[in-house]
């Protein structure tokens, strides 16, 4: 039920955006074919960045599709509190993995793209989905969620400042910057999620709601039109390329929701007309999601 609901979510769009850059831009198919046929985009990314061109931003994908293949054995087969002793070791030992590697690396790229150094960051939604099921935890993830949002960004603000940003490839950065960047991001979902004042009020307004709807699309696509766009400005004569770029937003926007209400939307209504996952006799967790 689970890599059914997956595929039918993840493969559609994925399979477009192959589809588009291989029409418009040319890329070398001999050496990265089966990068993509398989889940290892970042791999594509890291030995062959110059040969994917447009595709390049799919690394991130990749993450979260080898997550996916992963996780719900672990899910099904491990009691609650392991998962979260799991989770937790994954928190603890990403950046450590980031700092030891560090010097072997001229650039942030490696780091950057490579799953074993990127795991903190999807194990950190995991770790919530988990630790919501336990009443006291939840609470406790509420009551500072806010305070910890704000305490990353002041972090990073001052980390940048001084010049430790990604670019910099230092220990610092690659040890404790993607770490708050994930810290960030996770309190901010939760204060999102629970809270019922302003910021709930803007994530759930019709227009946001949509384009989170159509996100996935947008995302996959963004990079293509964005270089589609500034070849044709060059083939015409317009050599703004930042004004291209930017007429690249709405374009991207069209072209997902487009893909949405004619591709993606009715493949998901097919899947649940298949009677996938019917026998469940009971909704999933939180957790199992």
């Amino acid at each position: 039920h689970f890599y059914g609901n997956r595929l039918r979510r993840i493969l559609p769009p994925y399979v477009l955006c192959l589809g588009f850059t291989a029409l418009f831009f040319t890329i070398d198919w001999r050496h990265v074919w089966f990068l993509y046929a398989l889940p290892l985009e970042n791999v594509a990314a890291i030995y062959h960045f110059h040969q994917i061109g447009p595709l390049s931003p799919l690394w991130s994908l990749a993450i979260e599709e080898q997550f996916y293949l992963v996780w719900p054995l672990l899910v099904l087969t491990l009691h609650r509190r392991v998962l979260i002793y799991v989770l937790t070791a994954i928190l603890v030992m990403s950046p450590i993995a980031r700092l030891l590697a560090t010097p072997f690396f001229d650039t942030s790229w490696f780091i950057y793209v490579a799953t074993p150094f990127r795991l903190d960051t999807i194990s950190m939604g995991a770790l919530i989905a988990l630790l919501y099921e336990f009443s006291p935890i939840r609470e406790g993830l509420k009551r500072y969620s806010k305070p910890l949002f704000f305490a990353s960004v002041a972090a990073l603000t001052v980390a940048g400042y001084f010049g430790y940003i990604r670019e910099s490839n230092t220990l610092l950065f690659n040890g404790l910057g993607y770490t708050t960047i994930a810290l960030m991001s996770a309190a901010l979902v939760v204060w999102a999620t629970v809270s019922e004042g302003p910021l709930y009020r803007l994530l759930t307004l019709r227009p946001l709601r949509y384009l989170g709807k159509i996100s996935y699309m947008a995302y996959v696509i963004h990079v293509p039109m964005i270089e589609l766009m500034r070849h044709v400005g060059d083939v015409h004569g317009v050599y703004h390329r930042s004004r291209m770029a930017a007429a690249s937003v709405p374009l991207s926007i069209l072209f997902a929701s487009l893909s949405w209400h004619f591709i993606e939307k009715p493949i998901l209504n097919w899947g649940r007309n298949q009677n996938w996952g019917r026998n469940q006799e009971k909704p999933l967790r939180v957790g199992e999601l």
